[in-house]
């Protein structure tokens, strides 16, 4: 069974019945993500529950500041960032299509990792890079081109 397939089945549980894929990325995505991670686990498959905090931290918000100081700032220069990023999970999970991560703020989402693909609601076929989650995508302001908006 693919994820895909996981996915589709999960979708017709009575909790996320006729979500749009977009609302159930925002709002529904991790207690989503668990259920898939659930049901790959049973086929003896090894996914990881990724969520935006294994790669940046906020700072100025007291739950994070232990693991925060363990962050490395990509701009030691600039005091006025209270984000942190986490390099070492950037390079290990995140393949394609590196941002300048200067002014990035990541709002809360979570999602599968499997086999060096990134899965989510929007994504079941998988993607190389998180970057490319519409979810992100439509943070950052890209769209396809010749729309204003992400419909993915």
């Amino acid at each position: 069974m693919e994820i895909k397939e996981i996915m589709s089945s999960i979708r017709t549980t009575r909790t996320y019945k006729g979500m749009p894929d977009r609302d159930l990325n925002n709002g529904w995505c991790a207690p989503f993500a668990r259920k898939v991670i659930k049901a790959m686990r049973t086929l003896d498959m090894k996914p990881k529950f990724l969520c935006t905090y294994d790669f940046q931290y906020d700072i100025t918000d007291p739950p994070y500041w232990k693991k925060a100081t363990k962050m490395s700032s990509l701009f030691p220069d600039d005091e006025g960032d209270p984000m942190r990023w986490n390099l070492d999970n950037l390079k290990n999970y995140e393949t394609t299509n590196d941002p300048d991560y200067s002014g990035i703020y990541l709002s809360y989402h979570a999602w599968v990792f499997f086999e060096g693909k990134h899965y989510d609601a929007e994504h079941p076929e998988g993607v190389d890079s998180f970057w490319d989650l519409s979810f992100f995508k439509r943070e950052r302001g890209i769209y396809p081109e010749g729309t204003k908006s992400y419909i993915g």
